[in-house]
């Protein structure tokens, strides 16, 4: 029987639909689990320009966040392109997305007033991205249940779990004999001055047994697999309860092999390497909350019922039960030490962070920035300077400033509302029904290549020795995880889809996430947070389904015309100048390295100009410029050091912090006819960063050549004041060294005022 014209359009029409969402869902995917693999953090970092490494600069952490984020937002227009086909679309969780957009108008406000202003929008943008994205896997993970995205966590728990392996047994004991036969060598590779604060930083760091994955940060890495222990541990259990029942309901002939039940037992050998990974990190933050989560869904799974009765009265009792911990904790605060090292750190970092916040409390420092601003309200004992609050109460009212930071807090209520909520209607079985139009050996094909791409892109240059060991295994692991995650005992066609035992799990471990991110940060750090908000939204999917408003066609179509109008904007304000900053940078090390000194400058100049909201590539060019002290021609050296002020007044101006002031003054202190603005900018830099001690010397000592001696002597005696309060293991303190040149620096002063 042939096809009516609308019946073909209308076909023709969902086989769009559905290509336009399986393309939504495979970059969402995609991001999710090559995010891990490459180091991102969520702040900038100046780049290393001026050094003789030949080693090849790898891509830039900020471009690879602003890259990941446009492809999450492409995500989004996708899905809602899709939409715009069809005759009445469905909109779960509208109110979610609401908050979404005021979360973004608010913040775009902080991070457009913030010091930083590029990597404040870099932050913006990252962050909004992984919200959206969360939002729309939420729609596109309705049908399927949350299991598709509990599969692929386990594949990359195991990929992460071989990290943290291969670290503890062969990378962390090379890189320490390495260290130890040759220090001053490791050292010069990384332009660190022997007996330095850095360097006892970098031995310490070096020498460190905990696991770290691709981050570099123990704590970071543990609170990632949390959520990947809890999504092995899901799919474990469920594949072996369903296993065991298929059993008893029909047992196999004798001396066969039972299909389910030996996909669940390969499931929990698979499920035993995450947790195994998160023991290597040493955090005992997040191996004690895994702990709690792992007991919490045991207690879950034997009372269910009456979770499902109680649960916001339990969910509110617990919510008690943290602010009243958090309470406890900061009574304890005032009162003196806390136990542990960490856990007062911790409270320093604490105690800065409310300082900041009752200074700006409605626009924050930006997201970004706490960094900076943190500098201006540390204590003077401080042991570390921080680049969080590591806590996410406390980095939120910072980074966004109160209203945004209750929009953002809003939102993981809601969340954690709606992961511990019931599914509408009946759970999806284990083996559900074949999902032809997804099938699950294209998916593993797919996210096993993002994961090798980002590793090959990100680690090893093609054609280097260590290529297999660190990219190539790994993608393997992955993809063999993830295949004998997805088999249920069936075929391929009939993949595991999830089931009652492991969302409840899954649940336990997102919980858990965010019960570690109150003594850290990993919300805010890109790998990890794009890890728990799309498993979240995931687990939501199935609980707002029947809570889906439609939509009209009209509707559809504008929401779909902004959402590119949107991305093509963030492309043109926000990538673009990025990519191209980034990519001069890349010229100006390459002509550093073969020692053309004029390509590096032309190079550094046309950064300077890609990106007119960056403040550190025109550092760049006044650290260059300031530099050029072979220069023996006094005409030359006045023109060199007018072009370093110049730079050094350019990079204060669109990044007004401590040390864009501090490369200012010390532009300024180079002409003697700018020496009084030298020492006015001094002292804003430390207005700004009163606690450190050495650029406090350094200013003591302009003072002093500027013939305010008594002045100098004040600062001395502060920095003395403030170096004593530090605890003495503290790379803040200065060493036996320093205190012995700022003794004969004292002498000097005094001998000059007794003349």
């Amino acid at each position: 029987m042939s096809r009516s014209p609308r019946q073909s359009s209308a076909g023709e029409a969902s086989g769009r639909v559905r290509l336009l969402e399986g393309a939504a869902l495979a970059c969402i995917l995609a991001v999710m689990v090559a995010r891990p693999f490459a180091t991102e953090m969520p702040f900038r970092t100046p780049e290393v320009l001026f050094t003789k490494s030949t080693q090849p600069a790898g891509p830039s952490g900020e471009l690879m966040r602003v890259t990941f984020a446009m492809i999450l937002l492409g995500a989004v227009c996708l899905w809602a392109a899709g939409q715009a086909l069809r005759r009445q679309a469905r909109i779960a969780a509208p109110g979610f997305a609401l908050a979404i957009v005021l979360f973004a108008a608010c913040s775009l406000a902080s991070a457009l007033a913030s010091a930083d202003k590029r990597g404040a929008l870099d932050g913006w943008i990252e962050q909004v991205a992984i919200l959206l994205a969360a939002w729309a896997a939420m729609q596109l993970l309705r049908r399927r249940g949350w299991g598709l995205v509990a599969v692929v966590l386990v594949g990359l728990g195991a990929a992460m779990a071989w990290r943290a392996i291969d670290q503890v047994i062969w990378q962390i004991p090379a890189r320490t004999a390495q260290f130890r036969a040759d220090p001053e060598k490791a050292l010069a590779q990384q332009d660190v001055a022997p007996g330095s604060p850095r360097a006892r930083m970098l031995e310490t760091r070096l020498s460190d047994p905990a696991a770290t994955g691709y981050s570099g940060l123990a704590n970071v890495f543990a609170s990632l697999l949390i959520v990947l222990t809890a999504a092995a541990a899901a799919v474990a259990v469920d594949k072996l309860a369903e296993g065991l029942r298929s059993r008893k309901e029909r047992p196999p002939p004798r001396g066969q092999v039972h299909l389910p039940t030996l996909a669940g037992v390969i499931s929990i050998a698979f499920g035993a390497l995450p947790p195994a990974g998160l023991a290597l990190t040493r955090s005992k933050g997040g191996i004690g909350v895994a702990v709690l989560g792992a007991i919490g869904a045991v207690v879950l799974m034997l009372r269910t019922d009456f979770w499902a009765r109680h649960r916001r009265k339990l969910l509110a009792a617990a919510a008690a039960l943290v602010v009243a911990m958090c309470v406890l904790v900061a009574v304890a605060g005032r009162r003196g030490p806390l136990p542990g090292r960490s856990l007062q750190v911790r409270w320093e970092y604490w105690v800065g962070a409310a300082r900041m916040v009752r200074e700006s409390p409605l626009r924050g420092a930006g997201p970004g920035n706490f960094g900076y601003s943190y500098l201006k309200y540390r204590l003077d004992a401080a042991a570390e300077s921080t680049k969080s609050a590591h806590n996410v109460l406390l980095d939120a009212a910072c980074s966004y400033g109160l209203p945004a930071a209750a929009l953002y807090l809003g939102l993981l209520v809601w969340m954690v509302l709606a992961v511990t909520r019931p599914a509408a209607g009946p759970e999806p079985p284990t083996a559900g029904p074949p999902d032809r139009d997804r099938p699950a050996v294209l998916r593993i094909v797919f996210l096993t290549g993002a994961v090798l791409g980002v590793l090959v892109v990100w680690g090893q240059p093609a054609g280097s020795a260590s290529l297999f060991a660190e990219a190539v295994l790994p993608a393997a692991i992955f993809a063999v995880a993830l295949l004998a995650s997805t088999w249920a005992g069936r075929t391929l066609e009939r993949p595991y889809e999830g089931g009652r035992l492991g969302r409840i799990a899954l649940g336990a471990g997102l919980v858990a996430f965010l019960l570690h991110n109150l003594v850290s940060y990993t919300l805010l750090s890109p790998a990890t947070a794009t890890v728990f908000w799309i498993a979240a939204a995931a687990m939501a999917a199935p609980a707002v389904a029947g809570r889906a408003p439609k939509l009209t066609r009209r509707l559809s179509v504008a929401l779909a015309a902004a959402a590119v109008v949107a991305l093509i904007a963030a492309g043109i304000w926000l990538w673009r100048p990025v990519y191209r900053r980034t990519s001069q940078l890349r010229l100006a090390h390459a002509a550093f390295l073969r020692g053309g000194i004029r390509a590096t400058e032309v190079h550094l100049r046309a950064a300077v100009a890609a990106d007119t909201l960056d403040g550190l590539a025109p550092g760049y060019v006044a650290t260059m410029k300031l530099a050029a002290l072979w220069v023996d021609r006094p005409e030359v050296m006045r023109a060199v050091i007018a072009d370093g002020i110049e730079f050094a007044e350019l990079t204060y101006q669109r990044s007004p912090r401590s040390l864009s002031a501090l490369v200012l003054a010390r532009a300024l202190w180079r002409d003697p006819q700018q020496r009084d603005r030298a020492l006015r900018m001094g002292e804003r830099a430390l207005e700004m960063d009163p606690k450190n001690i050495r650029q406090r010397w350094e200013y003591a000592d302009m003072l002093a050549a500027a013939g305010r001696l008594d002045d100098a002597l004040w600062h001395t005696a502060e920095v003395r004041r403030i170096d004593k309060t530090r605890p003495a293991d503290s790379d803040f303190r200065l060493t036996d060294e320093e205190l012995a040149r700022l003794d004969a620096f004292e002498r000097q002063i005094k001998s000059r005022k007794g003349r």
